[in-house]
């Protein structure tokens, strides 16, 4: 029997491998939106709801007669805005101005007020870069440093503040250059397509780039329809209705990809100055030029000859080929090549003759003394463009027997749609994934946004809609918030504002469990109180640094060193080699679509804020603040000081009396804050929010 099993297990599988007709018609993630009632509150409770969002979960509680928690304290309240919209503490001041502010609509002013602050772009920026995997560094073994990859992240934090509508935000990425391409921010925009881990020393390109186009195609199943499409490269998918067909019509949409580095962000009119101040400098450094290419020539081609003779001999072929002569997976498959032969540039300077050296450097300097004349060079960004009027075929491997693949949607979704070879092919997709009534697109992004205000979203699996994910807790509320979301434009600010003036929002987590929740809902799925939940790890870094009063709040530019104060959004993210305590606190690795952090305990996260280097620099600058504050204020005024800095609030009697006695049993007054400004900045009360 026991031997059995297993086969009888796999036989399962297999059997429910194929795609069965009518999975598309009854499972509920690839339905047409429904327009579902707004519920009526009960007269027990008609006071508390404040929208329709509060209706939904009152009618959900009260089939199980749970009735919803208090409101939460207005300190608590205050705190959990400000983390959850900007990622940022508010100060004793702000929390005591909100508390006295006893008007209807103090809260729905605050959530305004933030929702303005450029702070909310920064924060908002790192959950979409979480998904898209996005990197300053490539990756793998060598994982060289990416130039330009940080305009794609300012232009997230601008999105953001902008309020860009989600549709046109999704559609810039997908194909930015195709749909508006004039506009060098919708070119920025592609660099979604460029996040891919690269290999530069990797030899075997045609297996590389497979796997590049491969990973892009995973990447927009996971980040915009919430499927993981990947199940279905190699066969049927086992238990969602995706066939294998279905992986590659989608695999299509990207065959044409062109990871051009030579791309500017530029308007036409820019190009043409720009060119004109160009061709000044090079008519006037020529005889410099060309002297310096008689020596550089020969010292670049011995560079790249080491890389050359590690290609297959195919691709050394290949690189000799002219343009013209070129397929256009052959160009694609070139331009890998050429990229790792550019590696070797590098080495350049150590190639050139000793006997030509000083001739070499000042030659160097001569054209140096041009700068002035030379213009600044346009914008550099990490995009793609398609590879020509036509993209290669797209086939599934192993059966040659089957016609190219064109592009196309999925059949759960009964879309016979499809696009022809091509240029367009990206904005076809862009097009359709942005509809107004897609079932995935608009569900997924309005589950993100409930995940992000609730610690967790009506759909738990937020990159996984199928059947190994888990069906949504309040699946009518879902569709409302899609509708609705759709109904105001896309607007994002909106769904914030939609959620956080709910009741459900602004419930205390501060309550026992109701009798009857510990039967029917004992992990609060029904929401009869809110969860509390650690921050995240760049909102602890972010935090500590701005009670510290150190936290530079300069935007946007080239990523900065990791012992750099400035936001945690604009730390230069290297793949393998993360900031410390980012890292540490379950940060993104960069290397997958990250829908939900783990939240961990472990020793190295209480070790690295006891005594890691970093934070007693922190604690240093909190004691200097609170000292200069003080003035010759009694140790009761600075202690209270130290808690306002850190907590935002005045010490209890209790707290008080114990940091009394830890200045008496310290060497001295300063040691003695030093320690309790590191404890409250350890406390769980700065690391977790109500």
């Amino acid at each position: 029997m026991n031997m059995l099993m297993p086969r009888l297990f796999l036989a399962t599988i297999l059997m429910l491998g194929s795609v069965v007709p009518g999975w598309a018609d009854d499972y509920w993630a690839f339905q047409p939106l429904s327009d579902p009632q707004i519920p009526e509150a009960a007269s027990s409770h008609a006071d508390w709801p404040k929208g329709p969002v509060d209706r939904f979960i009152l009618k959900s509680l009260q089939l199980d007669a749970i009735a919803p928690a208090a409101m939460a304290s207005r300190a608590a309240l205050l705190e959990r805005a400000w983390f959850d919209l900007i990622g940022l503490p508010p100060s004793a001041e702000d929390v005591a101005a909100f508390e006295d502010d006893q008007s209807p609509n103090a809260f729905a002013r605050q959530v305004d007020r933030l929702l303005a602050s450029p702070r909310y772009g920064e924060h908002w920026a790192r959950h979409w870069l979480d998904l898209v995997r996005y990197a300053d560094s490539n990756g793998y073994k060598t994982d060289e440093y990416r130039p330009n990859a940080w305009r794609y992240r300012d232009y997230v934090v601008r999105s953001f503040n902008e309020d860009k509508p989600y549709d046109e935000f999704a559609a810039e990425q997908l194909a930015g250059d195709e749909l508006k391409p004039n506009d060098p921010s919708a070119l920025i925009a592609t660099g979604y397509l460029r996040h891919w881990p690269y290999e530069s020393n990797q030899r075997d390109l045609d297996k590389h780039w497979e796997d590049i186009i491969n990973e892009v195609t995973d990447i927009t199943g996971d980040v915009f329809l919430g499927i993981s499409l990947h199940c279905a490269r190699c066969h049927d998918h086992k238990f969602d209705a995706i066939q294998q067909k279905d992986y590659f019509k989608m695999r299509a949409f990207f065959a044409g990809l062109y990871p051009d580095d030579h791309l500017v962000a530029a308007t036409d009119e820019e190009k043409v100055t720009h060119e004109r101040a160009q061709e000044a400098w090079l008519t006037a450094t020529a005889s410099v030029r060309a002297e310096l290419a008689i020596i550089e020539r020969p010292a670049i081609a011995k560079a790249e000859e080491s890389a050359f003779e590690k290609f297959h001999e195919k691709y050394q072929r290949l690189l000799g080929m002219q343009e013209e002569a070129l397929s256009p997976y052959q160009k694609q498959i070139k331009s890998m090549a050429g990229r790792l032969l550019k590696v070797e540039h590098k080495n350049m300077a150590k190639k050139i003759p000793k006997g030509k050296k000083a001739r070499w450097q000042a030659l160097r300097e001569q054209l140096a003394a041009y700068d002035h004349l030379r213009p600044k060079p346009l914008p550099a960004v990490m995009a793609v463009r398609e590879v020509g009027p036509a993209a290669p075929p797209t086939r599934i491997p192993g059966k040659p027997e089957e016609d190219d693949i064109h592009p196309g949607f999925l059949s759960a979704l009964d879309d016979k749609t499809a696009c022809q070879p091509g240029n367009g092919r990206r904005s076809t997709l862009a097009r359709w994934l942005t509809r107004g009534d897609h079932p995935l697109t608009t569900r997924v992004m309005a589950n993100r946004l409930w995940q992000y205000h609730f610690g967790q979203g009506i759909v738990k699996n937020a990159n996984d809609f199928g059947r190994q994910g888990q069906p949504p807790t309040h699946p009518a509320l879902l569709d409302w918030l899609a509708n609705d979301l759709v109904a105001h434009g896309w607007s994002l600010k909106h769904a914030h504002r939609e959620l956080m003036l709910s009741s459900v929002y602004r419930q205390s987590a501060l309550r026992e469990q109701p009798k009857n929740a510990a039967n029917v809902d004992p992990d609060n799925q029904k929401l009869w109180r809110s969860r509390i939940r650690r921050l995240r790890a760049e909102q602890i870094r972010d935090a500590i640094l701005a009670v510290s009063g150190e936290l530079d709040f300069a935007m946007h530019g080239e990523g900065v060193d990791h012992d750099a104060t400035r936001r945690s959004v604009y730390l230069k993210f290297i793949r393998n080699k993360r900031e410390a305590l980012v890292d540490t606190f379950d940060g993104a690795d960069g290397f997958n679509s990250v829908a939900h952090r783990m939240s961990t305990t472990t020793a190295p996260q209480a070790l690295l804020l006891m005594n890691g280097d970093w934070i007693h620099e922190r604690v240093r600058a909190l004691l200097n603040l609170v000292l200069l504050d003080a003035g010759q204020a009694p140790v009761e005024t600075k202690i209270s000081i130290a808690y306002k800095k850190v907590l935002a609030r005045s010490p209890a009697p209790d707290e008080l009396r114990d940091a009394q006695n830890l200045m008496a049993t310290s060497e001295s007054i300063n040691e003695g804050l030093y320690d309790l400004c590191h404890l409250l900045l350890n406390s769980n009360e700065f690391l977790y929010v109500e």
